[in-house]
């Protein structure tokens, strides 16, 4: 018996943002996730994206396509918020969704994207070979940049002792 299940997930523009001005003394942080956009689709065998019928025998493919996951640590910043805790929605909201850029933030994770090809067997008999896996991922970034400074070091060891 065959049934239909597919999904198409779209998300855009996520930012996650942590301020402190107590944790280390004379100087406010800010922390952030940024991620532009994330899209999930079933596809068929040559990852063009459709509605595909869900067998307990069949494979499964998914695509997964990644643009713009950035985190930044940003060691001395401007509090979005006021000191009270009150910002407007519309201007906290205009100064979050800004363009993610090397000038505005100092990044652990600088700004990359990428796609994942997903595979799964759905038999529901156990595999028996080692040559076949249940999940396969073969997934493409671009140049991924890790960096962490010795201030932005120094300040999550500060945090974490607070």
């Amino acid at each position: 018996m065959f049934s239909f299940f597919s999904f198409q997930l779209k998300i855009k523009d996520i930012h996650i943002r942590y301020e402190d001005g107590l944790s280390c003394p004379g100087r406010t942080f800010a922390c952030g996730v940024r991620v532009e956009s994330l899209t999930a689709q079933t596809c068929d065998d040559n990852w063009m994206p459709k509605f595909m019928p869900s067998s307990a025998q069949g494979i499964m493919y998914k695509v997964l396509e990644l643009q713009g996951l950035a985190v930044y640590w940003d060691t001395n910043t401007d509090l979005y918020c006021s000191d009270d805790g009150n910002a407007s929605f519309e201007n906290l909201s205009a100064k979050l969704m800004q363009p993610c850029t090397v000038e505005k933030h100092e990044f652990l994770l600088a700004p990359v994207s990428g796609c994942a090809h997903l595979k799964r067997n759905c038999s529901a008999k156990p595999l028996r070979s080692l040559n076949q896996p249940r999940v396969a991922c073969d997934l493409q970034l671009e140049r991924v940049n890790i960096e962490l400074r010795d201030v932005q070091y120094h300040q999550l060891v500060q945090v974490g002792n607070f």
